[in-house]
């Protein structure tokens, strides 16, 4: 068959069948694995993340966590992938003690991953946390990452599920995404 296609293309430049399908293969293959992180940026690709909202994928989470972290205390987080837009605005409107307090109705309201998934850690100040690799189906809309703190405030962060994610936890409150060096300067409000 190889060969077949070998004399096509020599006699008439023209890939056809099994040829034009491996061909096809292999440029979607090196478009998607050549279109990893910016150097700059260290934020997956245009291509990458459009790929991961069609077909899936993983998403990274990092954590950092403060010596201090929510004044001494353990941090209950909560990372939540949002397929429904009623359920996107709903929590949207909510503070992370909202959540925390009506998470285990809102799963009975959503049958098994139809509206959301979600993923819950417990974190103590200054823990070294491993990268948590997490599975990303496609259509989602929105996420939102949740953190019990023991100050006053909303405590949510919308973020897009389609990058890969790094979570901040300071003495008071928290931060998604942004440099490190821009968060030990940075007096997070309490609303």
């Amino acid at each position: 068959m190889i060969t077949f296609c070998n004399r096509l293309y020599r006699a008439y430049g023209i890939l056809t069948g099994p040829a034009l399908c491996v061909l096809l293969i292999g440029l979607l293959a090196m478009a998607v694995t050549a279109c990893g992180s910016s150097p700059v940026t260290q934020q997956p690709s245009w291509l990458y993340r459009n790929t991961r909202a069609i077909i899936g994928g993983q998403v990274d989470v990092t954590v950092e966590i403060a010596d201090n972290a929510n004044q001494n205390s353990p941090i209950a987080v909560d990372l939540i992938v949002v397929y429904d837009e009623k359920l996107m605005e709903q929590l949207m409107g909510m503070t992370a003690g909202d959540w925390f307090a009506k998470r285990s109705q809102i799963r009975r309201d959503y049958l098994d991953g139809a509206g959301f998934d979600s993923w819950g850690w417990e974190w103590i100040p200054g823990q070294k946390v491993p990268v948590q690799k997490l599975p990303l189906k496609p259509a989602a809309i929105g996420g939102v990452v949740f953190a019990k703190f023991i100050t006053p405030g909303a405590h949510r962060s919308r973020i897009n599920p389609f990058d890969d994610v790094t979570i901040f936890l300071r003495e008071n409150d928290f931060a998604v995404n942004i440099p490190n060096d821009i968060t030990d300067n940075i007096e997070f409000s309490e609303d």
